[in-house]
């Protein structure tokens, strides 16, 4: 299997939807864009902007920052000194990324019709059943 073809559970070969993924993902991982997606995982749909890992990890950084309770300065002073080292991390070793997807401002929608929202998610690109993408400045006619 070639770096960038995901792996589909059970098998060898990419999926459509997987290998959509990893180009998306390399997209916005390579440029200054983000994506609408809708992701069915699990049988929970997942809504959120595609973004690429300084985006996540900046996102994961403000949601660390506003954490109240015992320990929880201390905690985002750790994180702050971990977060360069952390994306240097992803980004350069593909091992980290390779099957990885990064939402900000996502929504996990329950089975049962709950949303639980989220600052910051990353999701496996093999764990995805089905994606719809938002394509901005689009019409239906």
């Amino acid at each position: 299997m070639a770096e960038d073809e995901a792996p589909t559970p059970g098998g060898s070969e990419s999926t459509d939807t997987h290998a959509l993924l990893v180009a998306l993902r390399n997209v916005v991982n390579g440029g200054n864009v983000e994506v609408g997606v809708t992701l069915l995982v699990s049988g929970a749909w997942i809504t959120g902007t595609l973004t690429s890992v300084r985006r996540y990890v900046d996102a994961v950084t403000t949601q660390m920052q506003s954490a109240t309770g015992h320990g929880a300065a201390a905690f985002a002073e750790g994180w702050a000194e971990a977060v360069e080292p952390l994306i240097a991390t992803l980004l350069d070793e593909p091992a980290y990324d390779r099957w990885a997807l990064y939402l900000r401002e996502a929504t996990i929608w329950l089975p049962d019709g709950r949303a639980a929202p989220s600052a910051a998610l990353s999701i496996r690109i093999d764990s995805v059943d089905a994606v719809t993408l938002e394509v901005f400045g689009s019409s239906h006619s």
